[in-house]
């Protein structure tokens, strides 16, 4: 006897928790507050293509990552002044 796994959707997913990628403010002015803002979640596309103000969720391990990514080139090129290590900068 076998048994089927199904792997979940992302509609299931998106319906569990619409705000896992995070969330943008968008204004929505009602007729009692005319500075109302709506919190609205991300979709994936918005979390690839940022805009200022969203807010991006992280996990505990994306944070232990990007520390990790962060630190050891940090160590081993900054010390010899040939490179800047940034982690988490808006370049622009």
């Amino acid at each position: 006897m076998t048994t089927a796994t199904t792997k979940p959707s992302l509609a299931t997913d998106a319906n569990a928790d619409p705000f896992r990628y995070g969330w943008r403010l968008v204004p929505r002015p009602t007729p009692n507050n005319p500075y109302y803002l709506e919190r609205v979640p991300l979709t994936l596309d918005d979390a690839l293509h940022r805009e200022v103000g969203d807010f991006i969720v992280h996990s505990d391990r994306h944070e232990t990552d990007c520390m990790d990514l962060t630190a050891v080139p940090h160590a081993r090129l900054e010390p010899s002044r040939r490179a800047i290590v940034l982690s988490n900068v808006r370049i622009a």
